[in-house]
């Protein structure tokens, strides 16, 4: 796979939360969840996309870059569902509540995971097999 479509996945994750602010507006500060789910997915898409250029900036690789994004979107997802449950009444009841809830942290707990094992260079996954792409420099990818 070729690093470059993480500047896609990047651009995507953008413009899909900028077209949700546009369509639906800002969230309410009474609502911190909604907040908190579009501003990490952004902060993700921008981590996402810096990190689909196949070079370091400011000391930092691109993998790092990937798994902050990926860290980002782990927690959005789990804290997003887990704090209306937590601040007060929901939706949905109680049954499905909880399958929610215990979905969206067990996910969220994987995709951090997956993530924080990417910055620090890819201990668990492979990163060797994102061969760089024709943006800008060229390497093999994993730093030893």
């Amino acid at each position: 796979m070729k690093r470059r479509w993480f500047v896609l996945v990047g651009l995507l994750v953008i413009a899909l939360q900028s077209a949700i602010l546009v369509a639906f507006g800002f969230p309410s500060p009474a609502d911190p969840a909604t907040a908190l789910l579009l501003g990490g997915m952004t902060l993700a898409g921008c981590s996402f996309v810096l990190g689909g250029f196949d070079r370091r900036l400011g000391g930092v690789e691109w993998y790092q870059f990937v798994g902050v994004g990926n860290v980002l979107v782990g927690v959005s997802v789990a804290l997003g569902q887990l704090i209306p449950v937590l601040t007060g009444p929901t939706a949905y009841d109680s049954s499905t509540l909880l399958a929610l809830v215990v979905f969206a942290v067990v996910g969220g707990g994987s995709i951090v995971f997956i993530g924080a094992d990417w910055v620090r260079g890819g201990h668990h996954f492979d990163l060797s097999v994102f061969e760089p792409g024709p943006i800008l420099a060229s390497g093999t990818g994993k730093r030893n």
